[in-house]
């Protein structure tokens, strides 16, 4: 868990149309939290929560997806589970347990990278932060 830890802070992406934030918690008691929100000229569309917990003696993603108006994706007593498949010290991913989505995160500096993988479109979606103070 302690390999996470590259992760911590406040992570921003600013262009004139579109805010994006990403902010992880501390490693406490081996269990690290994160938030990540998109605000479109100014009015919040799409916010995730997310815990990165051992589960079997493995760290597990899990995270919720949310529409404006906190508007769930997910079942409320499900969410998207995601166990680390790979980490190092500036570099973990994560996959869904079907294989359908990756999530790899790479720092370099104050830059972080965070590529969604989507293995059925075979489609990227790839996200820039500066770190924040």
């Amino acid at each position: 868990m302690e390999q996470l830890s590259f992760l911590t802070g406040r992570w921003t992406s600013d262009t004139p149309d579109e805010y994006q934030e990403e902010s992880w918690s501390p490693i406490r008691a081996q269990n690290i939290t994160g938030q990540f929100r998109v605000l479109h000229k100014g009015t919040p569309v799409f916010y995730e929560f997310w815990t990165v917990e051992m589960d079997h003696n493995m760290p597990v993603l899990k995270l919720k997806h949310f529409n404006a108006g906190l508007i769930g994706w997910e079942d409320k007593d499900k969410s998207t589970r995601m166990p680390l498949r790979k980490v190092s010290a500036n570099e973990v991913l994560f996959e869904e347990e079907d294989g359908s989505t990756t999530l790899h995160y790479q720092r370099t500096g104050d830059t972080l990278t965070c590529t969604v993988h989507h293995e059925r479109t075979g489609k990227d979606e790839i996200f820039h932060f500066r770190r924040q103070p």
